[in-house]
Parts: C-alpha cells; structure tokens; sequence
C-alpha cells in the first residue's frame, strides 16, 4: 500500500505472542472501542469509560491471552525504516475464570454501576449464544476458537484497510491455532466465529466472506426514543453448510437483557 506522499509498505503477520505486542494492541482496542455501543451502554460516562477499557484490556492480557491461549496478527506498516503497529486481529481458546474473577473488585471500583451492567451483559451472552455455540461445537466433535477482536488504529481508518486485511488475518489466527491444538495432540476441526455490535463492522464481516448466523436484540435503550442495540453472530465460512445451518436453527428465538 503507498500513500501520495511517501512510500509506505503495509502487511498482516503472526505475533510471536510476546506481551508488548499484546499491549501494542490493547492500546489501539482503548481507542476503537471508546465509542463502541457496548462500552457507551455499560459506562455512559466517557471519562469513566475511558479509565474502565485501559484496566479492562490490562485484565485481559494474563486472563484471556498469556501462555499461549491468545493467537494475534498484526498489521503493520514500514515507512521511512519505521515500523509501526496501525491494527490487529486476535482469537483466543481457553480463559483464566479464577484470574477473571480477582480482576472484578478493580472494574467495580472504577464505575460500580456500569460493572454492574457489564456483569448483566456478559449473563446475556452466556445464556443467549456461548452456550449455545459451545454446545454446537460439542455436538460436532469441533474446537471453539473465539474471535475477540479486530481493530484499526484511529489514523488508519476508512482506508479499507480492514477489508484488504481481515480475512487473512483470520486464516493465519485459524492456522495457528490448527497447529498448537496438533502439538497437544486434538484432533478436532475449528469452528472460529465472533461476534459484532456495530452496523459497520457487520458490513465488514459480510464483505470478506464470513457467515452470518444470527441476529440478537441485545440492551433494553433506559430511552425508549434510543434506537435498539443488536449483536451478529458470524462463523467462518470455512464451515461446512450443514454445520452454518445448525448454527442458525439455535438462533431462532433471540433473547433480550
């Protein structure tokens, strides 16, 4: 990719998973998630909200993504012998619920009643679609790889760069994760989806290719002239059509905090 002024080379590569890679990245997500409609809806305040994502992504890292439970590609740019992390993709394969846990007095501390929403979202998405997905999973004989996320560096943004990255992001995350499950010995076919809350990253997702499996009404708007928010959940199309068309059939009654 070349800008109009200078050179400026730009690619995706898989992370080694060393932690400031991970912290590169977490960065960029207190950024791209300040107005997210999740974050907005659990901490309304945005200076609270802002001070919630740099304690909640500095959770994450030891709970989700250290010792090999997290996979990352980076997008990366080189522009004068300047390297510089401009985005990321990141799945993850197992969490810490005891680390999690002792992290939950931090959060509350921050913003009690906006910890309190976030707890009432994260029921929802254990009772609605996690669940769900992980039942499917075992019916299939399959290994859950969740997405967590895909982000874009605020100077980046409405570049494309999303679209000329993001499924190859997926596939490295996806070969990655295929090898660590073979060097424990399981023997199991991945079933990678995620999950998006935001119109613009749902037209991402259909536009590289992946499979949209349901729709979900999510937060009850305190205003009731607020639009309705909706989760979409979205499986890899590398997925048989049978396995996409279970998936949907647990979908059909969504479910509303």
């Amino acid at each position: 990719m070349t800008s109009s002024k200078d050179t400026e080379s730009m690619w995706i590569e898989l992370s080694d998973g060393n932690e400031t890679d991970w912290l590169a990245s977490f960065k960029i997500c207190q950024r791209a998630f300040q107005n997210d409609p999740l974050y907005i809806y659990t901490n309304p305040d945005p200076d609270i909200r802002r001070k919630f994502l740099a304690v909640y992504y500095e959770y994450l890292y030891p709970a989700i993504f250290k010792d090999g439970r997290g996979i990352l590609a980076l997008i990366k740019t080189r522009k004068a012998d300047k390297v510089k992390i401009v985005g990321a993709t990141a799945c993850s394969m197992e969490e810490d619920e005891d680390l999690a846990k002792k992290a939950f007095s931090r959060f509350a501390d921050i913003d009690g009643e906006g910890w309190k929403r976030h707890q009432k979202h994260d029921e929802w998405e254990m009772e609605t679609y996690v669940g769900k997905m992980h039942d499917l999973a075992d019916e299939f004989g399959m290994k859950i790889i969740y997405g967590d996320f895909q982000i874009i560096d605020d100077e980046y943004r409405g570049k494309g760069i999303g679209t000329m990255f993001a499924d190859k992001g997926i596939k490295l995350l996806m070969d990655a994760a295929r090898k660590r499950l073979q060097l424990l010995g399981v023997d199991k076919q991945l079933m990678w989806y995620g999950v998006c809350d935001h119109p613009t990253s749902r037209k991402l997702s259909r536009k590289i290719g992946l499979m949209e499996a349901a729709q979900l009404r999510t937060n009850k708007p305190r205003d009731s002239k607020k639009e309705i928010l909706y989760s979409w959940i979205f499986l890899h199309p590398s997925l048989t059509a049978s396995y996409i068309e279970a998936a949907r059939r647990k979908f059909r009654y969504s479910a509303n905090l």
